[in-house]
């Protein structure tokens, strides 16, 4: 096995011996990673990897699942007790021999329950999730024909928290093999494609803590004021936001970075035994990035009903990343039943499609249709409906957005004063 490693292209290698034509494991890796084996035997091995070129860390444990039912059993306790070794992000992924749930099993008779029970009280029991997959739903196929044709998904990866935050966007793939009744699983820790257009800039709360904000937004409102038009205004808020994103660099800079500059300086004012009263100013500095950090989640998370100053940033941080995992297309079902998965190509196909339900159907004739339904608008509701807006009307429909669902904060506070008047 070892010398696979060459046809493989990896110069790194650990494996477990087969028992005669059964069992036997084997891992190879590239040098660029620093893998430590921590354990390994038959049906595992467990290793500490460490990624220099992204400054990550974290545990992963490759399995192969105990073959005899019976048996069974000793594979969920040695995960446990690895669950216990050690905290950092854990990854487990292999053959586990054994579906998770009914319905990733298909043949004519089914599988234990019980079995599949205690394979979900280990995975609870270690904190470790399903990653999911994409692709053919079974991993196993036995080749046969008819009735005899057993398929079952006995491939997965599952993780705890701590590494799906380390790797929020990996997702699981199941590859097709020829050479196999298994089909290979590829865990990719981050996005093959992550060519996406550049986000709009937002406004952030967390710049209201700053007493110069008011007089930035008023001075850039002031030299490019719209003419009257909606255009104008749109490309009055581009500009102020573009000059607000300027201003932000200048006075916060990168909320993370400067935290962790921070926390180095006063420790190390800690350590030297430095005058109280500067220890005092670093960790008031400290509290306000915190704040802001905080601020920060919360508009990312949207969570409407949290209160400033919670101190949940950890929970908010979950949530943001759970909303954009939720919110991330990764592929889309073409008209001629393929699928796609090129960013590009799905904004195509998005534009096209609405473009089509939006385009009137010349084909049509409504009259006939709208001749039979009476009229419910009358003359005089028709011409307050058609009548321009007032300013108070605009007013008060800005008012009603959610803070943090739109720019309303900057529009509300800044740009809109007390009267309603822009």
């Amino acid at each position: 096995m070892e010398k696979l490693k060459w046809r493989l292209q990896m110069k790194c290698f650990a494996g477990v011996s087969s028992d005669g034509l059964s069992g036997g494991l084997a891992l190879y890796w590239d040098e660029k990673l620093h893998v430590t084996v921590l354990d390994s035997c038959a049906r595992y091995i467990d290793v500490r990897i460490v990624d220099v070129a992204s400054d990550k860390n974290w545990r992963t444990t490759f399995v192969y699942g105990e073959p005899r039912v019976e048996n069974r059993h000793h594979m969920w306790s040695s995960l446990s007790q690895l669950r216990a070794f050690s905290s950092e992000p854990w990854l487990v992924c292999g053959d586990f021999n054994k579906a998770m749930w009914q319905h990733e099993h298909m043949s004519i008779t089914q599988r234990s329950e019980n079995q599949m029970v205690m394979f979900r009280d280990c995975s609870l029991a270690c904190e470790l999730w399903d990653l999911g997959f994409s692709g053919y739903p079974f991993t196993y196929d036995n080749g046969q024909l008819g009735e005899r044709n057993v398929r079952v998904r006995l491939d997965r990866a599952c993780a705890d928290e701590n590494w799906r935050e380390l790797f929020h966007f990996a997702q699981v793939l199941h590859l097709a093999s020829s050479c196999s009744d298994h089909s290979p699983i590829l865990v990719q820790l981050t996005l093959v494609d992550p060519k996406r257009n550049r986000a709009s800039p937002r406004y952030a709360i967390m710049w209201e803590c700053h007493p110069g904000l008011s007089d930035v937004v008023a001075s850039r409102w002031k030299k490019s004021k719209p003419t009257g038009n909606l255009a104008a205004v749109r490309d009055t808020l581009h500009e102020m936001m573009n000059g607000l994103r300027a201003w932000s660099k200048e006075n916060f800079g990168h909320v993370a970075t400067e935290l962790e500059k921070l926390r180095a300086e006063l420790a190390d004012l800690q350590l030297r035994d430095a005058d109280r009263a500067m220890i005092r100013q670093k960790m008031s500095q400290l509290d306000e990035l915190l704040y802001r950090e905080e601020m920060m989640w919360l508009q990312r998370s949207r969570i409407t009903w949290l209160k400033e100053g919670e101190q949940n940033t950890t929970y908010l941080h979950r949530r943001a990343l759970w909303r954009a995992r939720r919110n991330y297309i990764q592929i889309l079902w073409c008209n001629d039943g393929s699928w796609c998965s090129s960013p590009s190509d799905m904004e195509h196909m998005d534009t096209s499609y609405f473009k089509e339900v939006y385009t009137k159907d010349p084909t049509l004739t409504p009259d006939v249709v709208l001749d039979g339904i009476e009229p419910k608008v009358t003359e005089k509701m028709n011409a307050m409906l058609s009548a321009p807006f007032s300013e108070e009307e605009v007013s008060n429909a800005l008012f009603q957005i959610g803070p943090l669902k739109a720019p309303a904060r900057m529009v509300s506070r800044h740009i809109i004063n007390g009267t309603g008047q822009l």
